[in-house]
């Protein structure tokens, strides 16, 4: 990764197929694992995949929030392999605190950081290249906009 030196190490075979049976067929199992960050990453878009879903297993402390940017003059969603400077270029689209206790999935395409990280930071990662699953897509909408409300 072009902003941290952070470690991930990749899903041996079991989980791997745990993805499979339970999450989707469809992601990048080459390029999905653990990650360790112990270290502080600049602002940045990934560079190997747009989209990933994580779940934190240590969140790097309790005030640790991944924060969402957009740089003066340009899209929100970017180039692959970006790092940026931290700076007043730089504007606050959104922060999630945490988040704890949660599947979540990201778009990497836009520009991303994880601020006010106080200790080790854990998170299972499955990587998907350009698209989500359309299982993810239909599940959200068959919950959402079932007659009667949410389930």
């Amino acid at each position: 990764m072009a902003s941290n030196n952070n470690v991930r190490r990749h899903f041996n075979e079991e989980f791997t197929t745990w993805i499979k049976d339970n999450v989707t067929e469809k992601f990048q199992s080459s390029n999905s694992g653990v990650m360790f960050f112990d270290e502080p990453q600049l602002p940045h878009t990934d560079v190997t995949r747009d989209f990933v879903l994580l779940y934190n297993i240590e969140t790097g402390g309790r005030n640790s929030e991944v924060c969402f940017w957009q740089e003066k003059g340009q899209p929100l969603y970017r180039e692959r392999m970006l790092a940026v400077e931290r700076g007043p270029h730089l504007d606050l689209v959104d922060r999630i605190h945490g988040p704890f206790d949660c599947w979540y999935i990201m778009n990497t395409r836009i520009i991303h950081s994880v601020e006010n990280v106080s200790g080790l930071r854990i998170n299972l990662q499955i990587s998907f290249d350009t698209e989500l699953p359309k299982e993810f897509l239909a599940a959200h909408f068959s919950t959402t906009n079932s007659p009667g409300g949410e389930k």
